[in-house]
């Protein structure tokens, strides 16, 4: 199941400000990755970071709702869904 641009939000947005840094996404990339005993290699790191500039959209260095509601409108999570 896909999860909604408020699940994100409330996972990666701890100041509660209503947007995330790239600070607040790499923080929380970090914390996840540590509680499942990974370690992102400098390559993962740079296509996550990657990843957060393309869905900023608006380019001022934060991702807020509307950006990822529409990244997640293009993602699909299980091909099976696809119509």
């Amino acid at each position: 199941m896909q999860p909604s641009a408020a699940d994100i939000m409330t996972m990666f947005d701890t100041d509660g400000d209503g947007k995330i840094t790239k600070e607040e996404f790499k923080a929380t990339l970090s914390k996840l990755a540590a509680e499942q005993g990974f370690e992102p290699t400098a390559g993962d790191l740079k296509r996550a970071e990657a990843e957060f500039d393309k869905t900023d959209t608006s380019g001022d260095g934060t991702v807020d709702t509307k950006e990822l509601e529409a990244v997640l409108a293009d993602m699909w999570w299980d091909p099976k869904m696809k119509t």
